[in-house]
């Protein structure tokens, strides 16, 4: 499987230098004798193990392009089952690729379930493997594939103090744009727990989005004691950031005032 799929699915840049042709190059029974293989590996083989940290056996890179061709090109011969979609999607979702969006939503439509668990896992591997930044797998899983069990998942990393700050930071304004609802407890839930630090100031953040009336009094106090720093980080103050829902002009005559000595200060 590996040999096939790095002479037949990767991209220039990763085949053999001294290949010639490409896959449509080949005679129809030649792709049917190979992907034939390549659809009886991933049904019996066990997928290589993805690892912590930011590199990957190359082996990770042919078994994903494998089962990306597989589902592509084999179609409903290839029955894409729950434990199907728990082995091998991983290593797929290790790289991006044009075939990204085919393989994750035909893994959803097969096992949503089984597709939510394997990006909380890369998820958690993700956290587990960074001090800092945000998270692929979050990031490009698809808006309507964020379903309330979803989130709830993703809501417990947040909470969990054994990954950095920045990464659940990251994850908590993901949860603030796909499913509001879930994300408003949390973001109370972390202003009230936390005063200060990269999570709160999210949480400010996403509840101005929200619920600007409720994020007024933190936002006060925060100021008082940040400054004009709270407003570089505070994404809703700026225009290409902000939703429509944040909206300035239905607040009071006073609280207004306010807001304006507070920018000029700044």
């Amino acid at each position: 499987m590996w040999r096939l799929s790095h002479f037949c699915f990767g991209s220039d840049q990763w085949r053999p230098r001294d290949l010639v042709g490409q896959w449509a190059d080949l005679p129809d029974t030649t792709q049917r004798e190979i992907l034939a293989v390549c659809n009886n590996s991933l049904l019996n083989c066990s997928p290589t193990p993805v690892p912590d940290g930011s590199t990957f056996p190359t082996v990770l890179l042919y078994e994903s392009w494998c089962f990306s061709a597989v589902i592509r090109l084999v179609g409903d011969d290839f029955v894409l089952t729950d434990n199907a979609v728990r082995q091998w999607l991983p290593c797929f979702y290790l790289w991006w690729n044009d075939d990204w969006n085919a393989v994750v939503f035909a893994c959803h439509r097969a096992s949503p379930e089984a597709t939510e668990d394997v990006i909380v896992d890369a998820v958690r591997r993700e956290l587990r493997s960074r001090t800092e930044g945000g998270s692929h797998a979050a990031g490009n899983f698809p808006n309507q594939f964020w379903s309330d069990r979803f989130a709830n998942e993703i809501r417990k990393l947040i909470q969990d103090e054994q990954y950095s700050e920045e990464g659940r930071a990251e994850l908590l304004r993901l949860l603030t744009k796909h499913i509001p609802k879930t994300a408003l407890e949390e973001l109370y839930a972390v202003i009230k727990r936390q005063s200060h630090g990269r999570l709160c100031t999210v949480a400010l953040d996403g509840l101005f989005r929200l619920e600007p009336d409720s994020a007024w009094d933190w936002f006060e106090a925060e100021f008082e004691r940040r400054g004009k720093a709270l407003f570089s980080d505070l994404r809703c103050f700026y225009s290409d950031h902000r939703p429509t829902d944040f909206e300035a002009a239905g607040w009071s005559l006073d609280r207004l005032v306010k807001l304006a000595r507070m920018l000029h200060q700044s």
